[in-house]
């Protein structure tokens, strides 16, 4: 049986593809950085702030943050909505999608929708750095001995280091009210191990257990749109194959 070779970087995820894919990350990453931006406490900025938005920028961070109120607490559902807040898909379209046979909670939580196991790893504070916007990243660690690593937290990577993500405390203390979407600088080095893994800002204690050290999986979410869309289209066809005949 032939193998798939995972792609080594993700360079490779995006190669050959056309500009509007990496103008469609772009606009999502913008969003999500003046959502998470009109959230944030005044006194726990994150980053250099840049110009407020105009008038049009706040009434799309006003419809984003509708769109975004939905399973907000919950990382991975959140970052799935921050797809619909950027019109990559609609609510009915996620909705939908979400609702078919499987796609129960634990399909949810695993978040291979997202991220597919065999996504490319950001292992240093650099690779962070120099990730695009736009993208899904999946944190990922066993829950006990024996298990396979699985996604425990999911963020929206905004480029320069930063990303956002719902303010859950699942690898960071949380900061302000918990189910906002939070701005974090990923790309500190002292956040990340030797060995490439991220601990983030836990205590020593709690960097030395192996289920708190996490590998950093990434996957252009407009890629993730396109699988959810691709889905429903094979739904919808399979239904209408389905169709009884006419009798004429």
């Amino acid at each position: 049986m032939a193998t798939t070779t995972p792609p080594a970087t993700w360079q490779a995820l995006t190669q050959g593809e056309p500009p509007a894919a990496a103008q469609a990350r772009q606009r999502l990453a913008q969003l999500a950085d003046d959502i998470a931006m009109s959230q944030a406490a005044p006194n726990n900025p994150v980053g250099e702030r840049r110009e407020a938005p105009d008038a049009r920028g706040q009434a799309r961070v006003r419809q984003g943050q509708a769109a975004l109120v939905e399973g907000a607490l919950e990382c991975k559902q959140a970052t799935r909505n921050m797809t619909v807040a950027a019109g990559l898909l609609t609510r009915n379209e996620l909705n939908r999608y979400q609702s078919l046979p499987g796609h129960d909670g634990r399909f949810k939580s695993e978040a291979r929708d997202l991220v597919p196991a065999n996504s490319p790893r950001i292992t240093s504070a650099t690779d962070f750095k120099n990730l695009p916007p736009g993208f899904a990243i999946s944190f990922e660690a066993p829950t006990a001995a024996h298990q396979p690593p699985h996604s425990r937290h999911s963020m929206v990577s905004l480029g320069n280091g930063f990303a956002v993500g719902s303010n859950n405390g699942c690898i960071h203390p949380p900061a302000g009210s918990g189910g906002n979407y939070e701005k974090m600088d990923l790309s500190q080095p002292d956040l990340w191990l030797a060995d490439g893994r991220f601990k983030g800002k836990r205590s020593e204690q709690d960097a030395a257990d192996p289920y708190e050290r996490f590998h950093v999986l990434v996957s252009p979410l407009d890629q993730f749109a396109d699988r959810v869309k691709a889905r429903l289209h094979e739904e919808d066809a399979g239904r209408a194959n389905c169709m009884p005949c006419r009798i004429v």
